[in-house]
């Protein structure tokens, strides 16, 4: 179930975030120190904003991380959206990334007529990430030009 971060959520999200290898495959750097009062601020923006829409992933063993949409940044197309995901380290390789993936994919081509593709870019380390992307129906696309990270992309009609 994808659903909106809740502010009971918060020491679960600070563990599963308060994690330096976590952040090695973010665009982001992680926040230092990472404090719950960080952690609070990241659940309030998650939640505000019309640019974007973030999900924590729950499953029958709890909430084990999150799934976004990005609907408007400079390197976006008309047309297209920017996916990106994390799972909590404990909760890795059990197939929740690609579903949350494949679910939040669809459910914005569902809602969005005017979204035409959705693009994720991978660091070139994170070989898991780009297995996940690849099992959720994206294909290989050109890499970003600004850091050489892999590009993938799901084309409306692919879905």
């Amino acid at each position: 179930v994808l659903r909106p971060w809740r502010t009971d959520d918060l020491d679960h999200y600070h563990a599963m975030l308060d994690d330096a290898d976590l952040w090695r495959y973010m665009t982001e750097d992680m926040p230092t120190p990472f404090s719950k009062a960080v952690a609070a601020d990241l659940i309030a923006i998650s939640n505000a904003g019309h640019h974007h829409e973030v999900r924590a992933i729950q499953t029958p063993h709890g909430v084990v991380g999150q799934v976004r949409l990005l609907w408007t940044g400079s390197d976006l197309q008309p047309g297209e959206a920017e996916i990106s995901y994390w799972l909590g380290n404990a909760y890795r390789g059990r197939g929740w990334a690609w579903e949350a993936v494949r679910q939040m994919t669809q459910a914005a081509m569902r809602s969005r007529t005017g979204l035409q593709r959705v693009v994720a870019y991978v660091h070139p380390d994170n070989v898991a990430s780009a297995r996940v992307l690849i099992r959720a129906g994206y294909e290989p696309s050109r890499p970003r030009t600004a850091d050489g990270w892999m590009g993938f992309s799901c084309a409306r009609q692919t879905v």
